[in-house]
């Protein structure tokens, strides 16, 4: 796997919408989403973005606090549900490609980061999942590029 540095990732009108769910659910979200956006009267114009804030154990059953972002194509206001980014801008990040089930993500997750750790790097985001192919039902077709802002200081 070929590992990218000094990478952008970089989207106007953004919406952000954060739920809990099984990481497992992830690709079910991601089509719904794509199956929702017309209601809101927008289109997703580029790939939808996720990240994860936190992961608990809730009875059982491991859950995710993840954020999806979605680039649409005009504003819109807030709601409850949703939230709007003017800008989402991450910049000097390096980056894998993962290409295979979502189950396996880890293992590219976990080379970035023995990269990071190698090259002596200071991540200071944490991992952003970019989704250029993904099937809502997990059939080892996704491609997903991997994302971890790091630091440009030299100390």
């Amino acid at each position: 796997m070929h590992i990218f540095k000094n990478q952008i990732l970089q989207y106007e009108n953004v919406l952000s919408y954060r739920t809990q769910i099984q990481i497992s659910d992830v690709n079910k979200m991601i089509g719904f989403i794509q199956r929702n956006t017309d209601a809101l009267n927008l289109k997703i114009c580029g790939n939808i973005a996720a990240t994860v804030h936190e992961k608990e154990n809730i009875s059982g059953v491991e859950m995710s606090d993840i954020e999806f972002l979605i680039p649409v194509n005009k504003k819109i206001s807030e709601s409850s549900a949703f939230k709007f980014k003017p800008v989402f801008k991450l910049v000097n990040a390096v980056k894998i490609r993962h290409e295979g089930s979502m189950k396996e993500i880890e293992r590219s997750e976990h080379i970035l980061d023995e990269y990071i750790t190698q090259n002596a790097m200071q991540p200071v985001t944490q991992i952003y999942y970019l989704f250029i192919q993904s099937t809502e039902y997990d059939n080892g077709d996704n491609i997903v590029d991997i994302y971890k802002g790091i630091s440009e200081n030299i100390l």
